[in-house]
């Protein structure tokens, strides 16, 4: 330092050297602080050494990392990660290497150590034991890493990584992370890399928009080239890639692509040309394309069948309709055609929707299909044998029995005799409403028979007959509030057989056998 010359310039040296010393001073204490025991303490120094700029700040942060250990060793690794001073770095890839230090530990370097734009093979190599967690922890500090170079524009290095990253043994979010990397690059090595993923389906979608944003205008004379290389589906992605870039030649992409071997890529084209594609691309790729086209080609073929059907040409849609009705596909798809199997309601459709009545998941669809049909159908003798069969398939008390047989009683069919004829009982003795006293309650229905009246109270109620409405029977006999009623069947078998009584009821309800309870 030179010597002043003036007088002025000797007090203003003096206040620099004064302002000099008392930062030192202030600079200990705060180092002294670190390793204070009380924790809020300790808190307070790291924050305010972490705001210094300097490397002797730094150097300080880092004696204290050797020094400390547990929650406290944590928060200085992730100081020195934020100041983003490159001078901690050979600190702590010495620690992270360390043989005897805890695994957390090590990782928290490994973050530190990307923030600072060191990637973690520059540190540890990656482990064939690492689990899901760590594979995903190791590959986003290798993406923590490429940002930080990127962003002080060590473009090499960050464009390396992120090629590295991208590969079959990272997490597919982290590869997606990657792709997004290179593009913000304008990286030449974008195009080999998104190609690979282009059959993706966590990546695809990412590579596409990537890859329709890139600013290398060579890239699309290159897609055209890889277009004719690649498997249908990375076809399909290239194709969407070109139109979204709206690149010149594309028109002829898109025919060549129209007379591909491939459904799922003829299927593509057409869309792409503003044409509806064939329904037999759309079935074809709803059964094999690849797993991101399915929904959409049944869908687009479901559609299509409904269009068909609205313009007239009914039968052409059922056929289409049925496909999608019994294939592999997903519920809701499949529901849908059968819905419109039923605006269709041709009787040539009968079997096929009887035989879904059994599946589960679309009986309740199947069913109202079912029933649309024969209400479609003008012969009455024809559209009561269809209801009968409906009626004999399904189970004896289901939801689809029941709107058979109100089917059948609005056609006019004797339902009494029908029921009767398939083993419901049609006929029962009813005595009552009876109320029921505080003192004494009514008696047991074992003690009873249709013979005599039920007396209480010194009343007599006698029994009355009541038959069963509908198919499958049943009986309304309804008590008022504190009052009971008694509903009687007598049935004459010559074997021991089962028997099912179904009871709706609002308040309380005892059964008996045979005048067992």
């Amino acid at each position: 330092m030179q010597r002043p010359k003036t007088a002025l310039g000797c007090a203003a040296l003096a206040l620099v050297c004064i302002e000099t010393a008392v930062e030192a001073a202030h600079f200990d204490r705060l180092v002294e602080q670190l390793a204070a025991e009380d924790d809020a303490e300790a808190a307070a120094a790291l924050d305010a050494l972490e705001a210094l700029p300097g490397v002797a700040a730094t150097e300080a942060l880092v004696d204290a990392m050797a020094a400390s250990g547990g929650a406290r060793q944590h928060r200085l690794i992730e100081a020195l990660g934020r100041r983003g001073d490159a001078a901690a770095i050979p600190a702590l890839k010495a620690l992270a290497r360390s043989g005897d230090v805890a695994d957390d530990v090590r990782w928290a370097c490994l973050d530190a150590l990307a923030r600072l734009g060191v990637p973690p093979p520059n540190v540890l190599a990656r482990q064939v034991t690492f689990d899901h967690t760590e594979r995903h922890r190791y590959a986003q500090a290798g993406i923590t890493a490429a940002d930080a170079l990127a962003a002080v524009g060590r473009a090499a290095e960050a464009e390396a990584v992120y090629a590295t990253l991208a590969d079959l043994h990272t997490p597919r979010p982290l590869v997606c992370a990657a792709i997004e990397g290179l593009g913000k690059l304008g990286s030449p090595k974008l195009l080999s890399v998104a190609l690979g993923f282009l059959d993706d389906p966590h990546v695809r979608e990412t590579a596409i928009k990537t890859l329709a944003a890139a600013p290398n205008p060579q890239i699309e004379e290159k897609l055209v080239r890889a277009y004719r290389v690649v498997n249908a589906p990375k076809q399909t992605g290239i194709l969407r890639v070109l139109a979204l870039r709206e690149a010149p030649g594309l028109s002829d992409v898109l025919a060549e692509a129209r007379e591909a071997d491939s459904a799922e890529v003829r299927l593509v084209a057409a869309e792409l040309s503003g044409h509806v594609p064939a329904a037999e691309d759309m079935l074809a790729a709803a059964r094999g394309g690849s797993v991101w086209i399915r929904t959409r080609a049944i869908e687009a073929y479901i559609e299509r069948a409904s269009t068909m059907l609205d313009e007239g040409c009914a039968e052409d849609a059922r056929g289409m309709l049925e496909a999608a009705a019994v294939g592999d596909f997903p519920v809701e798809q499949r529901k849908r055609a059968i819905e419109a199997l039923g605006r269709v309601a041709s009787p040539a459709s009968w079997a096929l929707l009887v035989d879904l009545l059994d599946q589960r998941e679309v009986t309740e669809t199947a069913r109202q299909a079912c029933l649309a049909v024969c209400a479609a159908i003008k012969d009455p003798e024809e559209a009561k044998a269809r209801l009968v069969t409906l009626l004999d398939t399904a189970p004896a008390h289901s939801e689809t029995a029941l709107a058979a047989g109100k089917a059948l009683g609005e056609r006019g069919a004797d339902l009494r005799r029908m029921a009767a004829d398939r083993g419901y009982v049609t006929s029962w003795r009813v005595a009552g409403p009876i109320a029921r006293g505080d003192a004494q309650e009514p008696p047991e229905p074992a003690c009873l028979d249709a013979a005599t009246p039920v007396v209480h109270r010194g009343e007599a109620y006698g029994w009355r007959t009541l038959r069963t409405e509908g198919l499958p029977a049943w009986l309304e006999a309804s008590a008022p509030e504190g009052s009971v009623i008694y509903a009687l069947a007598e049935v004459m078998v010559d074997k021991e057989q089962g028997a099912t009584l179904l009871v709706g009821r609002r308040g309380a309800c005892r059964v008996w056998l045979n005048g067992h309870p």
